[in-house]
């Protein structure tokens, strides 16, 4: 008798221990579908990836993306001159972190011109005759050699 008692715990026990290891392949995938982006049904493959190689946060940003910043750029400091770094991010929606190159390569390309230091930076759209850019610089520069 005792054996056939031992043999119904063992039955049970193995059978609860195939239940647990059911729940958590279950809880697993169930996971594994919400990281990648198709909800709790599980991992849906007609999931339109178009969107695959897109930049993410730290990934390096194409020409394109760059010069249709800058453009956006250029023509916000067109209606609203003066502003810092700080207000223009606000207003885009940005971070300053992000507007650093395209502001950088409109300064260069001659198309901003600035006023102040570091954080006091003010952002205009440079005017035709204005002398700015690298090519200002590099003649500025050899002048004072």
């Amino acid at each position: 008798m005792f054996e056939r008692i031992q043999d119904q715990v063992n039955s049970r026990i193995d059978s609860f221990i195939a239940d647990i290891a059911q729940l958590a392949k279950e809880a697993a995938r169930e996971t594994l579908s919400v990281a990648l982006g198709a909800g709790p049904g599980g991992f849906d493959l007609s999931r339109d990836f178009s969107d695959f190689g897109r930049r993410r946060k730290g990934g390096k940003r194409s020409p394109e993306e760059i010069t249709q910043m800058a453009d956006g750029l250029l023509d916000y400091i067109a209606k609203n001159p003066g502003q810092r770094m700080e207000s223009i991010a606000r207003a885009l929606g940005s971070n300053t972190q992000d507007l650093t190159l395209p502001i950088k390569k409109l300064i260069l390309g001659g198309r901003l011109r600035t006023e102040g230091q570091k954080r006091a930076t003010s952002y205009f759209v440079a005017a035709p005759g204005d002398d700015t850019g690298a090519a200002a610089r590099r003649r500025r520069k050899k002048a004072r050699a």
